[in-house]
């Protein structure tokens, strides 16, 4: 339980790290940097689309591989059974809401995608 939760946490940790860049950037806490400075740039551009193509394969890969019933045991599971008050338990809230159900179902048997309205 506690690998897949540092999984999941991992994935939110990903996302606040990108958000926080690019809220630093915005907000002029980088002098030499805007954001714009750095979407006029070839290799700025790159990097900005490969840091959210990553953030996004990684919760595409988790709704496919691990099914959000699966998801949603395993969170509620680690936070119940794990010691309260410690440090891990600073996310929790937040990792539950990134890996609730979307209504997404993969059938590995038939390989056939279901995606919500």
């Amino acid at each position: 339980m506690k690998r897949f939760y540092n999984m999941f946490e991992s994935i939110f940790k990903y996302y606040q790290m990108v958000n926080l860049f690019l809220n630093d950037v915005n907000e002029g806490k980088y002098i030499e940097f805007t954001l714009e400075a750095i979407l006029s740039e070839k290799e700025g551009k790159r990097l900005i689309v490969e840091a959210l193509y990553h953030y996004g394969a990684m919760l595409m890969l988790l709704d496919r591989l691990i099914p959000s019933v699966a998801r949603e045991r395993i969170v509620t599971c680690y936070i119940r059974y794990s010691n309260f008050g410690s440090s891990d338990q600073t996310n929790s809230t937040a990792v539950a809401k990134l890996i609730k159900s979307t209504g997404y179902f993969y059938n590995k048997a038939t390989e056939k995608e279901t995606i919500p309205d």
